[in-house]
């Protein structure tokens, strides 16, 4: 899979779907709310435990914010969840890039080499100050029609 998906590499770029889009990170909010409320324990206690600021913790609860796999293990355990928590996180991962990109998302991360053809465009890592300056004055004076 890894051949065919690297022509969309520049796909891969695609920003995660917006939190308010991703229906698992809301599930995961409402397994977390459930699980603390069961549980008896406060949201205070929980950003405790898992070294995040209440605010934080609120709003990954609420849908607003993706939890990292830390706080969705540490959670997990705190709340007793049996590891509900953890595979909510794995499973919103996968939901919170476009379908699209396939398995590039899982198999990015493994490449010691990824390569680009972009004859038009200098990679942005590679760019410099004078390279961005001779670029937009090209563009301005073929716009200009000079």
């Amino acid at each position: 899979m890894v051949g065919s998906a690297l022509p969309w590499f520049p796909m891969a770029m695609a920003k995660k779907v917006p939190a308010a889009e991703n229906q698992t990170l809301r599930q995961f909010g409402t397994e977390l709310a459930r699980l603390r409320s069961l549980s008896e324990t406060s949201q205070r206690t929980v950003a405790g435990h898992t070294q995040i600021s209440p605010q934080l913790a609120g709003a990954i609860e609420r849908g607003e914010r993706y939890p990292s796999l830390e706080f969705s293990q540490k959670a997990d355990e705190l709340l007793n969840g049996g590891g509900l928590l953890a595979s909510l996180w794995r499973k919103m991962q996968n939901d919170a890039y476009p379908h699209f990109i396939g398995e590039l998302v899982d198999v990015e991360p493994l490449a010691s080499l990824v390569r680009t053809y972009q004859p038009q465009l200098v990679p942005g890592l590679l760019q410099t100050e004078s390279y961005v300056q001779a670029t937009l004055t090209a563009r301005a004076v073929s716009k200009s029609g000079l």
